[in-house]
């Protein structure tokens, strides 16, 4: 999430409001190894989004923990810019950092197959 959920202000009296924000916005962050096949599949589909503002933001991003019962959905994604690419003696890893307009899911309570 890329902003707290409450917001406190304390009174002079002592007294306490909190404030409820609405946004449910965030980042995700999908890390492959420099040569996986998704690499280029992400590449693809930013070439192809890019050239249009209808085209950019509507991906979806579903991320499912069966051992652990997680479930989060992540909708209105779109790529942050193209990921920063190096060419090392060692294989490295692709960062593919995306925005999020609306996060929403759940934490499992860590049995698997459950909810």
């Amino acid at each position: 999430m890329v902003e707290a959920k409450n917001t406190m202000t304390i009174g002079a009296d002592g007294s306490v409001m909190h404030s409820l924000h609405a946004g449910n916005g965030g980042t995700v962050t999908l890390r492959f190894l420099k040569t996986s096949p998704t690499n280029q599949m992400l590449s693809v589909m930013y070439d192809m989004q890019r050239v249009s503002s209808a085209l950019w933001g509507n991906n979806t991003i579903v991320i499912s923990d069966p051992a652990r019962g997680d479930q989060i959905s992540c909708r209105q994604c779109a790529f942050q810019k193209w990921p920063n690419v190096n060419y090392a003696k060692d294989g490295g890893v692709q960062e593919w950092v995306l925005d999020a307009g609306m996060i929403d899911g759940i934490l499992g309570n860590g049995t698997p197959g459950s909810a």
